[in-house]
C-alpha cells in the first residue's frame, strides 16, 4: 500500500512540475505589457504662428491682432496652462516667401524648435497670384483650368515648408488652416473662385495630414458669412450682376464701397477677417486643438 502512496505522489509532483513548466513557457512567449506612460500637464504652453496676413491679423481692429492672441487667451481659460503665442504672420507671403523667412531668422527658428504647438496659415496669396493672372477676360472653365495647372507647384511649395517645419521640431502638435473666398457676397454667380480655393484647401488638408498635422477649415463660415443657409445663399444669387469679362471693374467697384457685405469681413479691403472673423477662427482652431490636445502634456516612462 505504502508502495503504490509513494508511486502516486511521485506521479502528483512530476504532474505539478511539468504544468508549471508549461504555465512558465506559455507566459514567457506572451507579449510583454508596455510600462503605463505617465502623462503630466506642461508647466508652459509656447505657440508660434507662421504664415501670411490671416495670421498677422490684418482687418482686425482689436489689441488681440488676429486669431494668435485670441487662443493664446482661450488656452489659458480653457486648460489653465500659461500660453504664449508669437505671431510670425507677414502680409503678401506666399508659402515660399513663409519658408524663406524662416530660413533667414535665426529667431523664428528657435522659436518653431521651442513650441509646444505650430499654427499656419498659407496658400491664399499663392492662389491670388494665379487668380489675378488667370480671371481677367477668360472663362470659368479656363479660370479652373489654370488654376489647377498650379497646383503641382503649390504642393511642392506647402511640402517645402512643412517639411522645414518638421526637421525644426518633429514633436510639436501642428495646425495649418484652410482659405475663403471673400468675393462670394458680391460674385456669387462666379463659381470659379470657389472651385478654386476648395482646389486649393484639399492640398492644405492632404500635405498637412502627411506631416502629423491637421487641418482647420475656415470656408464655410468665413465664404459665405452671414448666408449660411440655402436660401439666403440663393436670394444673394438672385440679386447679384452677371460679371462676364467685365470682373475687373467689377471687382474694383466693391473696393470702393463703405460697408462690406459679409458680416465677418472687414470693410477696409472688403478681403480680411474683421474682428469677428478672426472670433470664427480662433473658435474653429480651439475646437481642433481641444480635439487632439497631445501638447498639453509630457509623457514620463513608456515606450
Amino acid at each position: 500500500m505504502r508502495r503504490w502512496m509513494k508511486i502516486v505522489a511521485a506521479i502528483g509532483v512530476v504532474g505539478l512540475v511539468a504544468s508549471g513548466g508549461y504555465w512558465v513557457s506559455r507566459h514567457q512567449n506572451e507579449p510583454q505589457q508596455a510600462t503605463p506612460t505617465k502623462q503630466h500637464l506642461v508647466k508652459q504652453l509656447k505657440l508660434v504662428a507662421l504664415g501670411d496676413s490671416l495670421t498677422q491679423g490684418v482687418g482686425d481692429t482689436t489689441p488681440a491682432h488676429g486669431y494668435p492672441g485670441r487662443i493664446a487667451t482661450a488656452l489659458k481659460k480653457q486648460t489653465k496652462i500659461p500660453t504664449t503665442a508669437l505671431n510670425l504672420g507677414k502680409e503678401g507671403d506666399r508659402s515660399d516667401q513663409i519658408l524663406k523667412r524662416l530660413n533667414a531668422s535665426a529667431r523664428q527658428q528657435l522659436a518653431v524648435k521651442q513650441a509646444n504647438v505650430i499654427v499656419l496659415t498659407a496658400g491664399g496669396n499663392d492662389l491670388l497670384k494665379v487668380l489675378q493672372g488667370a480671371i481677367v477676360g477668360h472663362s470659368e472653365a479656363e479660370v479652373t483650368k489654370a488654376v489647377q495647372g498650379t497646383v503641382p507647384h503649390y504642393t511642392a511649395n506647402l511640402q517645402a515648408l512643412l517639411a522645414r517645419v518638421r526637421q525644426l521640431n518633429p514633436k510639436a502638435a501642428l495646425f495649418l488652416f484652410g482659405n475663403y473666398n471673400p468675393l462670394y457676397v458680391y460674385f456669387p454667380n462666379f463659381t470659379a473662385i470657389n472651385t478654386s480655393v476648395t482646389t486649393y484647401n484639399k492640398v492644405n488638408a492632404t500635405m498637412v495630414t502627411k506631416y502629423d498635422g491637421y487641418y482647420v477649415p475656415t470656408f464655410k463660415q468665413l465664404t459665405y458669412g452671414q448666408y449660411q443657409n440655402g436660401h439666403a445663399r440663393q436670394d444673394l444669387i438672385m440679386q447679384a450682376n452677371e460679371v462676364g469679362t467685365n470682373f475687373l471693374a467689377a471687382l474694383s467697384s466693391t473696393r470702393v464701397q463703405a460697408a462690406e457685405k459679409n458680416n465677418f469681413l472687414s470693410p477696409a479691403d472688403h478681403f480680411h477677417p474683421n474682428a469677428k472673423g478672426y472670433d470664427l477662427m480662433t473658435k474653429a482652431l480651439l475646437q481642433k486643438m481641444l480635439l487632439h490636445d497631445s501638447w498639453q502634456y509630457t509623457k514620463i516612462g513608456g515606450q
